[in-house]
């Protein structure tokens, strides 16, 4: 009987782990942890790295501190091919590129849900929305990681399904 009231009590503690409040969680993306610029830009102070607020395919609108438009999907080789054409258009900065798994993982608001992302920092991120990331898949080389906004959760996807494009450049 013991034996049953401790299997009961993991059980029930693994459970309630799983289905935490985010009230709870604390928040690892604060607006201070970001210099968001007018220009379309913003850098993390914690990783150093330079994001466009907008996914590829919106334009961002100084006035309103927002992104319009709407993002476009690409397959993984269109998603690298954007970045070229991106390049084209804003002389800015020239070294954008596509950002790794790591590099993903770090725009993830665990503390929110659909979008799990800084709505400030990003907005207009919609919470369907999934990220390409430039990590390929070591055991199949038709897949590549992706991460999801609804829940900033990563999961691998064929390189011929579409999603949308969020671009990071180092600083230096």
């Amino acid at each position: 009987m013991k034996l049953l009231s401790i299997l009961i009590t993991v059980v029930f503690t693994l459970f309630a782990s799983h289905n935490v409040n985010a009230e709870y969680l604390v928040n690892e993306t604060p607006d201070s942890r970001y210099i968001m610029s007018d220009d379309g830009t913003v850098t993390d102070k914690d990783t150093g790295l330079m994001w466009l607020r907008c996914s590829i395919g919106q334009v961002w609108n100084k006035d309103t501190s927002t992104c319009t438009e709407v993002a476009t999907s690409h397959t993984w080789q269109q998603a690298f091919e954007s970045i070229n054409l991106y390049q084209d258009e804003n002389t800015k900065y020239t070294n954008w590129r596509l950002p790794n798994i790591n590099e993903l993982r770090t725009l993830a608001a665990y503390d929110k849900h659909a979008p799990a992302i800084n709505l400030v920092a990003f907005p207009n991120t919609l919470q369907s929305t999934s990220f390409w990331s430039s990590t390929p898949d070591v055991s199949e080389n038709n897949k590549s990681w992706v991460m999801t906004m609804e829940s900033g959760d990563d999961y691998l996807a064929k390189r011929t399904f579409t999603y949308e494009v969020k671009l990071v450049r180092n600083l230096h």
